[in-house]
């Protein structure tokens, strides 16, 4: 026999699910980040963007990217002297302590 509060629980552990599928029917879908508007698949325009809208000297930032078929943190190393670190299986511990080594090591 099933509980209310059996009932409860399933329904709250379903909350996230139907809260996405809220946004997805209420906002027009984009096929891929980056592709419209004023940002590209190049990275280099989201750091113009940073940069426009924050003042902050991009060389004092740390960018992890998880791309498997470029390097973006080569690009925009070479465009703004941004610190990155490819993270391709996404960011791990071992990644975020070598990052940050790196970072010390470059900006020290």
């Amino acid at each position: 026999m099933h509980s209310f509060r059996s009932f409860f629980v399933l329904l709250n552990s379903l909350s996230p699910l139907l809260n996405s599928l809220s946004l997805l029917l209420t906002y027009p879908l984009i096929t891929q980040i980056g592709r419209t508007g004023k940002l590209t698949s190049n990275k280099t325009s989201h750091f113009n963007e940073l940069k426009a809208e924050s003042g902050i000297d991009l060389k004092h930032s740390l960018f992890f990217d998880d791309c498997n078929w470029g390097d973006h943190c080569s690009v925009v190393n070479k465009a703004f002297g941004v610190v990155g670190m490819r993270t391709p299986n996404g960011l791990q511990w071992s990644e975020w302590e070598r990052a940050l080594e790196k970072y010390t090591k470059e900006r020290g």
